[in-house]
């Protein structure tokens, strides 16, 4: 019994201390369990406070720069609307100041541009005065001055016909007779005005572009040198016809006969009379021109006149175009030109030692009483050595005009 006792005792203890131990050991899971879930929890409100406290920070984070951003705004539009409002009152001022100063001014303007107007119309009325003046003293010496004329006038017409009726008088009937000739054509001319040398000119050159008969030609070229000659308006109507290629070609045909040598001679005149005229020249300055006028000067080298006459045309020519200038240096016309000019220097140099072996050998008359007779056969002969020698000067001049044209194309620059 005391065994018995004895295990059950220990029985009993075992199953108090497994009993202590297993509350333990529970006490211990729960207690595990329970700091597990407090630990949990508390991690869980932690994180629900601080992200509360984060939500809070920033909302009021944003609020306060909402805050911040509306005072940092309001105090610029403040600044912004307190500049403009004192440009506003700067401007109202200055416009007001203007608009002051401008009525004032305007008052002060109005009364010095009257003041102004009135002087200048004082000022213009004593100019207007003063011409006015000078122009009554000019009319009034001008008056005098033309009265003066018309008495100086009236007495002058007065003498003349006083001493035109003494000497008209004293003429003797030859001179009567020539001034009724002279009357009678002035009355003629009048009376006929197709006879004027206008409306020659005009008839000629209509001949002389559409004839073709030789005795027409020569008298319409008659009445062109004569009319050349004497009239520059002719000379512009014979340039504004054209006529110069129609002469040109005159001249191309003509041969060596007496008539077509009287022809030439004519035909150059009328020529010369234009080329007188500086700005005409162009109009005989034709293409064809140089050729037709060496042409001529080397057929009739031995005919002074008309020699000499297109030398000058060809000088004149030549100095007014390069062209021409340049045309008359051709090779050819160059060899040309040089054979005319020894040919003439040689052909002077007879002449000229021929005429003084002639006035060295001349023997003096016999007796005075030849002379006597012999009178007008001497006046002949002066006159014919006069004429002699204009020509021979002529031809110096022509030979040294030739001279000059050939320096000229020697200088060339194509030469």
């Amino acid at each position: 019994s005391q065994g018995r006792e004895g295990i059950e005792v220990m029985h009993f203890a075992g199953t108090e201390i497994q009993k202590i131990w297993r509350g333990k050991m529970k006490r211990a899971v729960m207690v595990s369990l329970i700091s597990t879930k407090l630990d949990l929890a508390a991690t869980s409100i932690q994180k629900t406070w601080r992200s509360y406290c984060c939500e809070i920070n920033f909302i009021l984070t944003v609020v306060l720069s909402l805050k911040v951003q509306a005072l940092v705004r309001g105090y610029f539009t403040r600044s912004k609307m307190r500049l403009q409002h004192d440009s506003a009152t700067c401007v109202q001022a200055i416009f007001r100041g203007s608009s002051a100063r401008n009525s004032t001014n305007a008052v002060a303007k109005s009364a010095a541009k009257k003041i102004q107007r009135l002087a200048k119309a004082y000022i213009a009325r004593k100019k207007v005065e003063e011409k006015i003046k000078v122009l009554q003293n000019f009319a009034r010496v001008l008056i005098r001055k033309r009265k003066l004329r018309n008495l100086k006038l009236a007495i002058l017409k007065l003498q003349s016909q006083h001493r035109g009726n003494a000497v008209r008088s004293k003429r003797s009937k030859k001179v009567r007779i020539a001034a009724k000739r002279v009357l009678e054509a002035n009355a003629r001319a009048s009376e006929q005005p197709h006879m004027k040398l206008s409306k020659r000119t005009g008839v000629a050159l209509l001949t002389l572009l559409t004839s073709t008969r030789l005795a027409e030609i020569m008298r319409a070229v008659q009445v062109l040198e004569i009319s050349t000659r004497l009239s520059e308006k002719c000379c512009f109507k014979f340039a504004e016809a054209g006529a110069a290629d129609v002469l040109y070609e005159l001249m191309r045909t003509c041969n060596r006969s007496l008539p077509h040598v009287e022809l030439l001679q004519l035909v150059l005149l009328t020529l010369q009379n234009v080329a007188f005229f500086s700005h005409l020249i162009y109009s005989i300055a034709t293409n064809s021109s140089i050729e037709i006028l060496i042409d001529l000067t080397q057929m009739f080298r031995d005919k002074e006149i008309v020699f000499c006459s297109a030398i000058r045309l060809i000088n004149k020519i030549c100095s007014i175009r390069n062209e021409l200038l340049i045309q008359c240096g051709r090779e050819e016309n160059v060899k040309r030109l040089k054979g005319i000019y020894s040919i003439s220097v040689r052909k002077s140099k007879i002449t000229t030692t021929r005429k003084t072996s002639a006035t060295t050998t001349r023997k003096p008359s016999a007796a005075a009483a030849r002379k006597t007779s012999k009178r007008s056969v001497r006046s002949r002969k002066s006159m014919t050595s006069a004429i002699g020698a204009s020509n021979d000067t002529d031809m110096q001049i022509a030979i040294t005009t030739l001279e000059h044209i050939l320096a000229i194309i020697e200088k060339l620059p194509t030469r």
